[in-house]
């Protein structure tokens, strides 16, 4: 089975247009996003559920994980992931990684207290059977190893150890390859990222720090088991947020 799949930070869909063109003109079967939002959540569209939006606008099914929500259930920010109705959904589950807050509940400034998760996903299409995880992990002044990003990370790390292959693992990962996070995954998949040598996947028209360019950073990730083929791997240079996608084709 071919598989074509999109991994995007899409920063609450800020470039909504342009992105759901571009879904719809490449034809993937997966798309997986982070800072997906609504509402007082979502600085962008603040009378817009993305979610609810981006799948009526695709025709596509798809899951979300919460991983801060205001006092309103339907205002929250968090990751979710698109497949085509043809994709049927065999089991979810949501590993958490640091604990679900309220909004109002948030530390300020203090970035190893916020909640994050890894979505995944168990999904069924031409008799054969797959798993998508799709994470945000934690964000920090530096890009490099602190003993938070770690902490949580290894909980994901262990986590992956349990699933069953073939798995696909994507997200903005938030630190550079040569982490010890990233090497960790390293052990356990093929870091697509790293083979290719992507240098950045910040991008550099939108992104609000300035000062990162040049040559910005490789943030963003996709890790796959060994035993699927790879066709081919891209950056995508569109402005569709303030993170470059990464486009992949592969066979199942």
């Amino acid at each position: 089975m071919l598989l074509k799949l999109l991994q995007l930070n899409c920063e609450s869909g800020r470039f909504l247009d342009e992105l759901t063109e571009y879904i719809k003109k490449n034809d993937f079967d997966i798309v997986n996003l982070q800072e997906v939002s609504s509402k007082t959540l979502n600085k962008y569209h603040t009378d817009l559920d993305l979610f609810k939006e981006l799948k009526k606008r695709l025709g596509f099914k798809g899951e979300l994980t919460k991983t801060i929500s205001a006092n309103d259930e339907d205002i929250y920010f968090g990751n979710a992931t698109l497949f085509k109705p043809e994709f049927s959904l065999v089991d979810k589950n949501v590993v958490w990684l640091k604990p679900f807050a309220k909004y109002s509940e948030l530390p300020k400034d203090h970035f190893e207290d916020l909640p994050r998760n890894a979505l995944h996903l168990t999904l069924l299409n031409e008799n054969k059977k797959f798993n998508i995880i799709n994470t945000h992990l934690a964000w920090g002044i530096t890009p490099l190893d602190e003993q938070y990003k770690v902490d949580q990370a290894n909980i994901l790390f262990n986590y992956l150890k349990t699933v069953s292959t073939p798995f696909i693992l994507t997200g903005d990962f938030n630190v550079t390859p040569q982490t010890q996070v990233i090497r960790k995954f390293n052990s356990i998949a093929r870091n697509l990222t790293v083979e290719n040598k992507i240098k950045n996947t910040l991008n550099a028209q939108t992104h609000r720090v300035e000062e990162l360019f040049p040559p910005g950073l490789a943030v963003d990730y996709v890790f796959v088991t060994r035993n699927l083929k790879i066709n081919s791997f891209e950056v995508v240079e569109e402005k569709l947020s303030d993170h470059l996608g990464l486009k992949v084709e592969l066979e199942i």
